[in-house]
């Protein structure tokens, strides 16, 4: 009898202590923490007599967990109110992600994503169509160790090679090269590895001829409050760009969301959206 006693609580710690850790972190979800459900609202801003007013909030995002975090349903609205889609994310005990559905607004399943692990790491990724087709593979090659990854190869449902995303890295930088089926850059992303301090990304486009297609360069402050990003062309000219400013609750998860344009005739960013993030935890009432 003790012999089963405490075999039963050492079954009830385990999993209490899984429970807590996915509690915690869920690959892939924008919130961390106990979060019970959230919602996301979203407004125009417009200029009237010189001053930032503010339209209607429309609902954008809805979402919700299992009691036990297992998994993540998050239904995405139309501006008119009706559901455009619904995505369910589920999660093992680590709170890794194991697979990913989306459904149209009808119901109908659009997608499916299946995650295969190994050894604690996601090593493979598979796409399915809404009648369960493989329509993509994508599999993942770990550095010796874990010590980060090495690249990612993309295949089409029949086995063919579509891309390669291939890593190198040093104490500055890490960089992300990706290539065609035939070898041909694609595309070169080089984030810049300064821990604790300003986040800088710069992303390079490439055509099929090896010329620049383009350029996107992201840079935010160490605490990732104020976020600007910019477009440029082939020759180095700017396209558009974007400024976000990022408030945050006590738990570290978005609490409100202004993003601006850049104002070419005014030379100045102006606001033009902000969301509002209400979040329900389950440790408060």
């Amino acid at each position: 009898m003790k012999r089963n006693l405490l075999a039963l609580a050492l079954c009830l710690f385990l999993f209490s202590m899984a429970e807590a850790q996915s509690s915690q972190f869920r690959t892939g979800d924008a919130f961390k923490g106990p979060v019970r459900s959230a919602r996301i609202e979203r407004a125009k801003i417009f200029q009237e007599n010189g001053e930032n007013k503010e339209g209607p909030r429309v609902l954008v995002v809805a979402i919700s967990y299992a009691p036990d975090w297992s998994w993540m349903e998050n239904v995405g609205y139309r501006p008119d109110g009706s559901v455009n889609q619904k995505i369910v994310t589920t999660y093992n005990t680590n709170g890794d992600q194991t697979s990913i559905s989306k459904f149209t607004g009808d119901g109908k399943l659009s997608l499916k994503i299946v995650y295969v692990y190994k050894d604690g790491r996601q090593v493979e990724e598979n796409r399915f169509d809404g009648d369960g087709t493989l329509q993509q593979k994508r599999v993942t090659v770990w550095a010796d160790q874990g010590k980060g990854i090495n690249e990612i190869a993309y295949y089409d449902g029949q086995g063919a090679l579509i891309k390669r995303e291939v890593n190198t890295r040093d104490a500055q930088k890490s960089v992300w090269t990706t290539y065609n089926a035939e070898g041909a850059r694609m595309e070169e992303a080089v984030h810049y590895l300064n821990y604790g301090g300003p986040k800088k990304t710069e992303i390079t486009r490439y055509n099929r001829d090896g010329t620049v297609a383009g350029t996107f360069v992201s840079q935010a402050d160490a605490s990732v409050n104020q976020i600007e990003k910019s477009y440029y062309n082939q020759s180095g000219t700017p396209q558009r760009k974007t400024y976000e400013k990022r408030e945050y609750d006590s738990r570290g998860n978005l609490s409100k969301l202004t993003e601006y344009a850049w104002d070419e005739q005014a030379g100045k960013y102006q606001a033009v959206a902000v969301s509002y993030y209400t979040i329900n935890y389950s440790d408060t009432k």
